[in-house]
């Protein structure tokens, strides 16, 4: 009487088979889903109030200092005049934002009034 069983050689080479068969499937599903994700529309973020153009005029000499500062405000503008991006567009108006030595000024051209309103009140709000 044998106690230990040999195992049977045909039977093993089915379960290794079997093995490799769920790896191959396996790996397979992978790729597909990998290849669908590639061919999606991508959808790409616009970083906000980027639309709106705003152009920079210095009323003191342009340095490199004065040139970042100017630029990192108007990025913060963009972002406060968000709501009025639509309008802006609409009307045609141009933003003009005049850097000095110790102050900014922001203008509006072909805007109108109320435009010009709206923008000066969300540059004054003290929310920003």
């Amino acid at each position: 009487m044998h106690l230990f069983k040999r195992p049977n050689q045909e039977q093993d080479c089915e379960e290794n088979n079997y093995d490799s068969l769920w790896i191959g499937l396996g790996m397979a599903i992978l790729y597909a889903i990998a290849a669908s994700l590639f061919f999606l529309p991508k959808r790409y973020r616009r970083p906000v109030g980027k639309k709106i153009d705003i152009e920079i005029r210095y009323d003191t000499e342009k340095t490199a200092d004065t040139t970042f500062m100017a630029q990192n405000l108007v990025k913060i503008i963009r972002i406060v005049l968000t709501p009025l991006q639509s309008k802006i567009n609409e009307e045609g108006a141009s933003l003009i934002f005049v850097y000095g030595d110790e102050s900014w000024e922001m203008r509006v051209r072909n805007g109108s009034e109320k435009l010009r309103q709206s923008v000066r009140n969300l540059l004054e709000a003290n929310e920003w």
